[in-house]
């Protein structure tokens, strides 16, 4: 797992792309050595703040917080509501994993690659509504470019 000076010299500036088990693909642009912009469903950019600790040789954990705000009702009437939300996922990243029995989680064969579990995903909202997504897996590639995937 790189150190955190690896991960500032060869992941920012970089593009993070999540291939999940189940097919859904996702990305984060990593911009600095703390914010990345993600593009979400409505292709709408959203920005965040992230956090990497190198937790042993072979494994690392990527924090993820992002903030939005949605509104609702037309933004002439009186009647328009702004909501927050505040979004936290937690990344266990493993490097280089070989181990059959971890690779069988992911679907995946041993050998080079790092695989992904995110194993915390919430999003509350400022009405004190919180959403808790399921644990998921798959694999991660680190792009200089990835727009080419999605078109």
């Amino acid at each position: 797992s790189p150190t955190l000076a690896e991960w500032n010299n060869f992941v920012v500036g970089k593009q993070l792309v999540f291939i999940y088990t189940d097919g859904n693909v996702s990305s984060l642009n990593m911009q600095t050595t703390s914010a990345y912009t993600a593009t979400d469903s409505q292709g709408k950019a959203v920005q965040g703040t992230y956090d990497y600790d190198r937790m042993d040789d072979s494994t690392g954990r990527l924090t993820i917080l992002e903030s939005k705000s949605y509104v609702y009702g037309q933004s002439q009437t009186a009647g328009t509501t702004v909501i927050t939300s505040e979004r936290r996922a937690i990344f266990d990243l493993n490097f280089y994993n070989t181990d059959p029995l971890y690779d069988d989680y992911f679907n995946a064969l041993g050998g080079l690659g790092i695989h992904f579990y995110m194993t915390t995903d919430e999003e509350t909202l400022s009405t004190g509504t919180v959403t808790t997504k399921e644990a998921a897996y798959g694999r991660l590639r680190v792009y200089n470019d990835a727009s080419l995937l999605t078109e």
